[in-house]
């Protein structure tokens, strides 16, 4: 369940409460853009992390997500970005 569920609060951004919050897809999706974006262009990757780590704070401090969702997000979209990475270096 969602930390809101469960400490009985109301979340601080519209979410379907019946949602599964791990790992988070936000977090996956936007690490797997950062680091692909940071193996090719360091300097907009790293504006990218930055900005990733930001949203996956925001998401903890609405309600939405536990701390270890958000790390399995950016474990999923790490791992997600290595694999697209040695796919597309294979061609």
């Amino acid at each position: 369940p969602r930390p809101f569920v469960v400490l009985g609060e109301s979340p601080l951004v519209p979410i379907n409460v019946m949602d599964s919050s791990f790992p988070s897809g936000h977090m996956s999706f936007l690490f797997a853009v950062a680091f692909f974006v940071f193996w090719y262009y360091r300097r907009l990757g790293w504006v990218l992390i930055v900005l990733s780590t930001l949203v996956g704070l925001a998401r903890i401090y609405a309600g939405v997500h536990w701390p270890l969702d958000i790390i399995a997000g950016v474990c999923v979209g790490i791992l997600a970005a290595a694999m697209v990475r040695s796919l597309a270096s294979k061609q």
